[in-house]
């Protein structure tokens, strides 16, 4: 395959499972009344990604952005903006969350 780019998505796409994110369990510091919180969205790093080879759609687009900024690098010797971009919405009445890369390739 030529496309470096296309490369990268069918990378993540074949070797990255879709993983809605489960809750965290946080202590809270002392001075709040709940011992507990719970965190339901979680942000993995790239390379947590990339090693678990699962995640939701944050963690996707923020592994395709540091792969293609990688490939930038290695190619071009610089990298130029890339962009996560996350999206807030609604399903009737449920909240939706999506997110996905946006580059520059010309």
């Amino acid at each position: 395959m030529d496309n470096p780019y296309a490369e990268i998505y069918y990378w993540i796409r074949s070797h990255v499972s879709y993983n809605y994110d489960t809750p965290i369990i946080i202590p809270n510091p002392s001075r709040f009344l709940d011992a507990y919180f719970k965190v339901y969205n979680h942000v993995q790093y790239a390379g947590e990604t990339a090693k678990l080879k699962r995640g939701d759609c944050e963690d996707q687009a923020i592994l395709a952005a540091a792969m293609i900024l990688n490939c930038w690098l290695r190619t071009e010797g610089k990298t130029r903006p890339i962009y996560v971009v996350i999206i807030n919405g609604w399903n009737d009445s449920v909240p939706v969350t999506h997110a996905f890369t946006i580059y520059r390739i010309c």
